[in-house]
Protein backbone atom coordinates (compact mmCIF):
# COMPACT_ATOMS: atom_id res chain seq x y z
CA UNK A 1 0.00 0.00 0.00
CA UNK A 2 1.55 3.23 -0.79
CA UNK A 3 2.19 5.96 1.85
CA UNK A 4 -0.65 8.55 0.49
CA UNK A 5 1.98 11.80 2.03
CA UNK A 6 4.70 10.66 0.12
CA UNK A 7 5.83 13.54 -2.66
CA UNK A 8 4.99 12.84 -6.36
CA UNK A 9 7.57 11.14 -8.03
CA UNK A 10 9.94 13.88 -9.48
CA UNK A 11 8.46 14.67 -13.57
CA UNK A 12 11.60 15.46 -15.97
CA UNK A 13 10.47 18.38 -18.08
CA UNK A 14 12.76 19.07 -20.91
CA UNK A 15 15.39 21.33 -18.94
CA UNK A 16 15.56 18.96 -16.04
CA UNK A 17 16.11 16.47 -18.21
CA UNK A 18 19.01 17.92 -20.12
CA UNK A 19 20.69 19.12 -16.69
CA UNK A 20 20.46 14.90 -15.06
CA UNK A 21 22.10 13.92 -18.71
CA UNK A 22 24.61 16.35 -18.22
CA UNK A 23 25.62 15.32 -14.39
CA UNK A 24 25.07 11.52 -15.34
CA UNK A 25 28.00 12.48 -18.01
CA UNK A 26 30.43 14.21 -15.67
CA UNK A 27 29.78 11.44 -13.03
CA UNK A 28 30.59 9.09 -15.94
CA UNK A 29 33.29 10.84 -16.59
CA UNK A 30 35.17 10.80 -13.38
CA UNK A 31 34.29 7.26 -13.14
CA UNK A 32 36.15 6.57 -16.44
CA UNK A 33 39.28 8.74 -14.97
CA UNK A 34 39.28 6.59 -11.68
CA UNK A 35 39.52 3.62 -13.91
CA UNK A 36 42.39 4.93 -15.75
CA UNK A 37 44.22 6.01 -12.87
CA UNK A 38 43.82 2.80 -10.79
CA UNK A 39 45.11 1.02 -13.74
CA UNK A 40 48.37 2.84 -14.10
CA UNK A 41 51.17 1.09 -12.45
CA UNK A 42 51.46 3.31 -9.57
CA UNK A 43 48.18 5.24 -8.88
CA UNK A 44 48.52 8.45 -8.00
CA UNK A 45 46.55 8.30 -4.71
CA UNK A 46 46.23 11.98 -4.46
CA UNK A 47 44.60 12.18 -8.17
CA UNK A 48 42.29 9.26 -7.34
CA UNK A 49 40.85 10.90 -3.97
CA UNK A 50 40.50 14.52 -5.40
CA UNK A 51 38.29 12.34 -8.69
CA UNK A 52 36.48 10.76 -6.12
CA UNK A 53 35.30 13.50 -4.15
CA UNK A 54 34.59 15.75 -7.49
CA UNK A 55 32.47 12.74 -8.33
CA UNK A 56 30.54 12.65 -4.74
CA UNK A 57 30.29 16.29 -5.23
CA UNK A 58 28.36 16.37 -8.74
CA UNK A 59 25.92 13.43 -7.69
CA UNK A 60 25.01 15.28 -4.30
CA UNK A 61 24.84 18.59 -6.50
CA UNK A 62 22.41 16.70 -8.55
CA UNK A 63 20.77 15.45 -5.67
CA UNK A 64 20.50 19.45 -3.88
CA UNK A 65 19.09 20.09 -7.41
CA UNK A 66 16.22 17.63 -7.27
CA UNK A 67 14.61 18.50 -3.93
CA UNK A 68 15.24 22.40 -4.37
CA UNK A 69 11.94 24.22 -6.05
CA UNK A 70 12.94 25.96 -9.01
Amino acid sequence: MSDPNAPDPPRWRGEEQQVFDAVRAVVNWYTTQLAAEHRTPVPDETCMGELKAARVAAVWAARLKKLTPS
